[in-house]
């Protein structure tokens, strides 16, 4: 179980966000009360670190996402849907990096097609070019 408690600042904000926004921030906040395994398996519990960006990355950002949950290979995972366009944000472990892999369903009938994963520094630079490319995917999709 991680050690440390989840970032008080995350939880003072939350008074001005809208209702999903809230309800992800609470969710996430219970992420640091997981014990490695927590999925019957081996996967380690996501850390404080990874579940303080998740809430960074949902704060500021615009567009809801589909899914919000623990990831088995340890942190967080953010998942957006729009049409049949995924994008999944992973932010692992102890990490500076956060992955976002895209995936078009259109392509086929039986699967999508990986468009790519991208790495992104979870620094503030970084943390702007993730959310401005993950709003840009998702909504430039969903208005097809």
């Amino acid at each position: 179980m991680a050690e440390e408690s989840f970032d008080k600042a995350n939880q003072a904000d939350n008074l001005e966000l809208p209702e999903w926004k809230v309800e992800y921030l609470q969710r996430i906040q219970h992420f640091n009360q997981l014990d490695d395994g927590w999925n019957g398996y081996q996967a380690p519990a996501p850390d404080i670190s990874a579940i303080n960006v998740a809430a960074q990355i949902l704060k500021r950002i615009s567009v809801c996402p589909a899914r919000v949950a623990p990831s088995a290979v340890g942190g967080v995972g953010i998942t957006f849907w729009a049409a049949n366009h995924e994008v999944y944000v992973e932010i692992k472990n102890t990490s500076n990096m956060a992955l976002v892999s895209v995936t078009d369903f259109n392509v086929h009938e039986t699967g999508g097609e990986d468009e790519g994963v991208f790495k992104f520094s979870t620094n503030e630079d970084g943390m702007q070019l993730l959310i401005s490319f993950v709003e840009s995917q998702i909504l430039c999709h969903a208005q097809t």
